[in-house]
């Protein structure tokens, strides 16, 4: 039995309504008893249906549910309904109208109980979720295509330390579960060599200290056998009172044990590089002369050897990007030391080569010895592996993690050399219409035609980026509040004039702009409310225009 509502109870109702349609989601009401059910337009909507072509029964649910899915799901609701739960939430797929699965997140709560206390009203709601459960199934193949473990590793100020994730490698590398070490990291530390302990802890502080890549080669034990691998990770501020590092380790056993033989018979390197496939070179400061073995021309594509052997080979044939890092690797050696670089060089076909060379100068400071290995695939892989940790995968922008971290560190340079930061935020003016009117594939062609194009505007000192569904945001460092704001509006100007064909379409859209400026004292997340606030005001003016 309804009872009417007053007018402020009334317009609370709109307002959840209006919430509730804002976030996307589905909604379902069910009578356990009676198997009587009630959906809103979403729901059916999620699964490409209309809401009358949908019987409003429990039916609805259990026909176009995966079979393995509805196991899962009875058994949460049975947990639920007898108390062991405060909520059901449950992640399920359903058939879509067109054949295709899609995944949703189901959760709800019963809310009336029969008369003998069997449940009776149970609401919740569906919020799609495929393309989250598709990126978690691709990083999990790139992860596991990688050798050892990626993980993030947490450290509180008061000494705690725990895995929130880490890849199922960790068990190869520490011989522990994941799931062992995501409160407690002790697990981890009890497989390290006590005698590299020490250096561990070190370059840890340091890399806390410094806000710097930690970097390490260092033993584990594990069912008594010792193994090498080398980690390295980005520490980022994760709370208050903790920092997590991002990063991956790799067992790196069998090369550490042929760079040790290396070591300790340097005298025989040419048996060592047939077993190994590491090239190896020695220079004579004093005299000017250079030596190359057989297997750097291998790894550079030489068929036969060069004529000339000029002392600076690997200079001149190294990517013009790298020599700066080269020069420096070259002046930070003194004798008795030793410099580790990876760099770019170029192979006799042209395309360039990423290798590692590890260099030591004699103590006399005549002699230069030097090892060279071709490290292309592993650097690919890092390389490709940080890509898409930073971008968005549909359009290739800047995602709002590394927006959110890029725009702290341009604040904070900003403070400290007094150098002028402006940001602009903007967004997609009524983009659901194009959804709704073109479809979702229109409205993600709208969306990558509007980097490409906004892109080519953009500085190599800017960072643009894609911050929301139809949001994005631009850093624009030493730019004034003025010169931003002709930028925002060249990027108006441009979107305007765009013209996207989708499926026999002609879509064309506008934006609004935000544009702020950070004063000094101010933190990022200021600085990002200034210009959300101009946003706002864009809007409010009619959309398509700039407010500063």
């Amino acid at each position: 039995m309804f009872t009417s509502l007053t007018p402020p109870e009334s317009l609370y109702v709109k307002k959840l309504l209006s919430m509730i349609e804002a976030t996307q989601a589905g909604t379902w009401e069910w009578n356990v008893q009676t198997g009587e059910c009630r959906f809103n337009k979403r729901w059916a909507e999620i699964i490409g249906y209309q809401l009358d072509e949908l019987a409003p029964t429990i039916d609805s649910w259990l026909q176009h549910s995966h079979p393995e899915d509805l196991v899962l799901s009875n058994q949460r609701l049975q947990d639920h309904f007898a108390g062991r739960s405060p909520f059901y939430e449950c992640e399920a797929r359903m058939r879509h109208k067109d054949g295709h699965w899609v995944w949703v997140r189901d959760s709800g709560r019963c809310e009336t109980w029969t008369d003998d206390g069997k449940p009776e009203w149970v609401i919740g709601s569906h919020i799609e979720i495929t393309h989250l459960v598709e990126l978690r199934h691709r990083f999990s193949t790139i992860a596991s295509l990688i050798p050892g473990v990626v993980y993030e590793f947490q450290q509180f100020k008061d000494g705690r330390t725990r895995f929130p994730y880490a890849s199922a490698g960790i068990k190869e590398i520490y011989g522990v579960e994941p799931e062992h070490v995501i409160e407690d990291a002790s697990a981890v530390f009890e497989t390290l060599h006590p005698d590299d302990m020490p250096h561990i802890t070190e370059t840890i502080a340091q890399s806390r200290a410094n806000m710097t890549d930690w970097i390490c080669e260092y033993r584990v034990v594990v069912d008594g056998k010792e193994r090498w691998v080398f980690g390295q990770a980005r520490p980022v501020y994760k709370t208050n009172d903790s920092i997590s590092w991002y990063g991956m380790i790799v067992d790196i056993s069998e090369r550490k044990m042929m760079e040790l033989e290396l070591e300790r018979s340097r005298r025989n390197l040419k048996q060592a590089q047939a077993l190994t496939k590491l090239g190896h070179w020695e220079a004579n400061l004093k005299e000017k002369t250079i030596y190359w073995s057989d297997m750097i021309y291998t790894i550079l594509g030489w068929q036969k050897k060069p004529e000339s052997r000029d002392f600076h080979f690997f200079r001149e044939r190294s990517h013009p990007d790298d020599l700066e890092q080269i020069l420096q690797a070259e002046h930070d050696l003194k004798p008795g030391h030793t410099v580790d670089i990876q760099h770019r060089i170029q192979h006799t076909d042209g395309h360039y080569l990423w290798v590692r060379q590890i260099v030591e100068m004699e103590a006399d400071g005549e002699m230069v010895l030097g090892t060279l290995r071709d490290i292309t695939e592993e650097k690919e892989l890092e390389l490709k592996l940080k890509e898409q940790a930073e971008r968005d995968p549909l359009t290739g922008a800047y995602n709002r993690r590394f927006f959110t971290e890029a725009l702290e560190t341009l604040v904070y340079r900003s403070e400290r050399y007094e150098e002028s930061l402006a940001i602009v935020t903007f967004d997609i003016d009524h983009f659901k219409r194009i959804n709704d009117n073109f479809g979702h594939e229109a409205g993600d062609r709208v969306l990558i035609e509007l980097v490409q194009t906004l892109g080519r505007l953009v500085r190599e000192s800017d960072i643009f980026a894609r911050t929301g569904g139809e949001e994005f945001s631009l850093l624009l460092p030493n730019q004034t509040l003025q010169q931003a704001t002709r930028t925002a509006e060249r990027f108006r100007a441009a979107l305007e004039a765009l013209v996207i064909r989708s499926e026999g379409h002609e879509i064309q859209v506008t934006a609004s702009f935000g544009v702020a400026i950070h004063h000094n004292g101010a933190t990022h997340n200021e600085v990002l409310r200034h210009a959300d606030k101009a946003l706002y005001a864009a809007k409010s003016r009619g959309r398509n225009c700039v407010v500063s």
